[in-house]
C-alpha cells in the first residue's frame, strides 16, 4: 500500500499503520505500507518525520519541496491511496486477491473518460500544455486510490523517461504514461469494489448497509476514521 501524506499528518499515517496497512493484522498475508513525502521547511518537522520513520521504517522521503504540485520490488498488487481515504483490505484479500483478478497489465480505479483540462485554479495547467484542446485526449483516474497489478509498475516507470512530466499525478500517472506505456486494462470500479472519495456517502453506507454497503474504500476525516474503521471490522466480522 503506497500512500500519498502531507509531512504533517502525523495522526492519519498511525491510523493507517492500525487499520488497513497493518503489518499484523492479515496474516499469512503480507501487507506493507509505504508513505511518500517531500522535504520540509522546518528543521523541527524534519527531525520529527525522521524519530517516526527510526520508528516505523515505512517513509520514502523525496528530494522534493512536499507541495500539492509535487504529488508524483516484485509485489502481487500495489495499492496507492490518499491519506484521506479508508480501505477495506479484507474485501480487496476475499474479493480480488483470492479469485487471482486483475493481475495483468490492469489498473483498477475511478475512470475519468473526458475530464476537462484546466487552465485557471487549483487543478490549472500550462496553456502551451494540449494548446487548445479542451479535453485530455485520454482515459485517466483520478488518485484516491487506485489498484495496479506489479507488472504496470515497471511499464509506468520505464515510460516516465520519455513522456514530459506534468504535475498532476492522476492525469500523468494513470493517463500519459498508461498511454505511453500501451497499457490498454483501465477498470472502472463497480459492484462490491466501488470507490467513494466523499465521507458524507461513504461513513452513512457503512452505518446503514453494512456487509451490503458496496464501498471497497471510502473518504475519511480525522474525526470519523476510527468509527468507520470499526464499521468495515464489524462487516467483516473482525
Amino acid at each position: 500500500v503506497v500512500v500519498h501524506t502531507d509531512p504533517n499528518h502525523f495522526v492519519r499515517r498511525n491510523n493507517i499503520r492500525t487499520t488497513y496497512g497493518s503489518r499484523e493484522l492479515f496474516l499469512p498475508i503480507e501487507i506493507r505500507v509505504i508513505f511518500l513525502l517531500g522535504r520540509v521547511k522546518t528543521l523541527q518537522l524534519q527531525n520529527d518525520i525522521l524519530r517516526e520513520n527510526s520508528q516505523y521504517g515505512d517513509i520514502i522521503q523525496g528530494d522534493f519541496i512536499d507541495a500539492y504540485h509535487n504529488l508524483t520490488s516484485k509485489v502481487k498488487y500495489v495499492v496507492k491511496t490518499d491519506d484521506d481515504a479508508i480501505f477495506d483490505m479484507w474485501r480487496f484479500l476475499k474479493l480480488v486477491h483470492a479469485n487471482n483478478l486483475y493481475v495483468s497489465e490492469t489498473i483498477y480505479g475511478i475512470i475519468n473518460s473526458k475530464g476537462i483540462i484546466f487552465r485557471g485554479g487549483k487543478w490549472a495547467v500550462d496553456a502551451t500544455f494540449l494548446k487548445g484542446q479542451e479535453y485530455y485526449p485520454f482515459k485517466f483516474c483520478i488518485g484516491f486510490v487506485l489498484v495496479y497489478s506489479s507488472d504496470v509498475i515497471p511499464a509506468l516507470y520505464r515510460a516516465s523517461y520519455v513522456e514530459p512530466f506534468l504535475w498532476l499525478d492522476d492525469v500523468y500517472v494513470t493517463g500519459m504514461l498508461r498511454t505511453a506505456a500501451n497499457i490498454t486494462k483501465i477498470i472502472q470500479n463497480e459492484g462490491n469494489l466501488k470507490l467513494v472519495p466523499e465521507s458524507k456517502i461513504g461513513l452513512p453506507c457503512l452505518q446503514l448497509n453494512g456487509d451490503k454497503c458496496p464501498y471497497l474504500a471510502v473518504g475519511v476525516r480525522e474525526s470519523t476514521y476510527r468509527q468507520s474503521w470499526m464499521l468495515i471490522k464489524k462487516r467483516n466480522q473482525k
